[in-house]
């Protein structure tokens, strides 16, 4: 694989941990928005994905974010397959 894009690849997994280990502290000021870290800091907060990225790129340039929602993960519930006979 081409040795930018694998740091590319590590630098996003290394944002979405951070977000991760960060959560409980976001959602006391951020819950129910979106915000993007780049570099370990919150740069943008949004309503929506796009538009947290959007001002994330207008600060950062076009760069390697990670863009993710402060609240609890949306369940999605699935019913098991019927047979019809």
């Amino acid at each position: 694989m081409d040795p930018e894009l694998m740091e590319a690849v590590d630098s996003l997994e290394k944002e979405k941990e951070t977000f991760r280990r960060m959560l409980p502290q976001l959602k006391r000021k951020y819950k129910g928005k979106y915000v993007a870290l780049k570099g370990g800091t919150v740069i943008s907060v949004g309503d929506s994905k796009e538009e947290a990225a959007s001002k994330a790129y207008e600060k950062a340039g076009y760069s390697v974010i990670y863009v993710g929602y402060v609240g609890e993960e949306k369940k999605v519930r699935l019913p098991s397959p019927r047979v019809v006979r």
